[in-house]
């Protein structure tokens, strides 16, 4: 439902005058939409003290106008305390407070990878002390390995070419 028709129907149900628009253009294509309404409180005693608003953002007069009619919908529900209570404004508070909902969950698992990260770093580092054998030498594969990283880090000079660089860096994180 539009936005205007909604709060046209608002304003009607209480016993208000409806809402008044202004246009005029702006910055080229651009319109400025300025909407007037008595908010629903002040049929309740106050003294009745119009309310404005204005958008500059559409160059769609009726996409102007439905949007200042948003806005004074979401005024009312801010300052007044009144809103319209049909299907898609409850369907948008719930999806409002699921986001919310999910926003919380999400930071709670950004918290629990942070720490499975941390014992995950923990975990190899132990692993790196068990791989050593019963008399505190390295395993076999370890040992392989290191005396292949003595051989390429004491014999192998960097070269100059790109396929001399990648073949170093290969052979440096083998």
């Amino acid at each position: 439902m539009a936005s205007v028709l909604l709060l046209d129907a608002m304003l009607e149900k209480v016993g208000l005058p409806a809402a008044t628009y202004s246009a005029f253009p702006t910055e080229g294509t651009r319109l400025e939409v300025t909407i007037t309404f008595y908010p629903i409180k002040s049929k309740l005693g106050r003294s009745p003290v119009k309310v404005s608003m204005s958008t500059s953002q559409h160059q769609d007069l009726a996409e102007a106008q439905d949007y200042v009619a948003a806005a004074a919908i979401k005024y009312m529900d801010a300052y007044e305390g009144a809103v319209p209570k049909d299907y898609h404004y409850d369907q948008l508070r719930t999806v409002e407070k699921a986001n919310i909902l999910l926003g919380q969950q999400l930071k709670a698992m950004k918290r629990d990878n942070a720490s499975l990260k941390q014992k995950l770093k923990e975990s190899l580092g132990i692993n790196k002390l068990l791989s050593k054998g019963w008399d505190g030498s390295l395993s076999t594969e370890q040992t392989i390995i290191n005396n292949l990283n003595h051989l390429v880090n004491s014999r192998l000079s960097p070269g100059s070419t790109p396929d001399d660089l990648e073949l170093n860096n290969v052979l440096l994180n083998v």
